[in-house]
C-alpha cells in the first residue's frame, strides 16, 4: 500500500484535546483546551477520510484507538468547517502517529477525494 496523499490544505491551529464520545467512524466529540483555562467542547469531523456511514466495525475501530472518555489527551490540527459547520481536524498521539491514516491503513475508512 503506498504512501497516504495528504491534500493540499493548511492547518489553521494546533490543540490538545480529550476525546468525549465517538459518534462513528469519521466523527468525535472533543473537549480541547484552547489555553488560559478556556476549553470548548463540540463535534468534529475526522479530516482526509470516509467512514461508511452508521458501519459499527469501522465506529468500534475508531473507538479503539481512542478510548473516549479515559482522561488521555490528544494532539489535535485543526483545518476549515465542513458543510455542517463541524471543524475538521486530524488527530494525532503524542509520538506524532495519525489516528486518521491509521484508520485508512487498518481498512476500516477510504481516503477522501473532493
Amino acid at each position: 500500500m503506498g504512501c497516504l496523499q495528504v491534500p493540499a490544505l493548511a492547518s489553521m491551529y494546533s490543540y490538545t484535546a480529550e476525546v468525549v464520545r465517538v459518534v462513528d467512524g469519521d466523527t468525535v466529540e472533543l473537549v480541547v483546551d484552547c489555553g488560559f483555562r478556556l476549553t470548548f467542547k463540540d463535534r468534529f469531523r475526522l479530516a482526509f477520510m470516509d467512514a461508511p456511514e452508521k458501519d459499527k466495525a469501522s465506529t468500534d475501530h475508531l473507538i479503539s484507538l481512542l478510548t473516549p472518555g479515559d482522561g488521555k489527551k490528544w494532539y489535535i490540527e485543526t483545518f476549515k468547517q465542513d458543510k455542517y459547520g463541524r471543524w475538521l481536524v486530524e488527530i494525532f498521539n503524542f509520538v506524532g502517529s495519525s489516528i486518521n491514516t491509521q484508520m485508512i491503513l487498518d481498512g476500516f475508512a477510504t481516503e477522501y477525494k473532493k
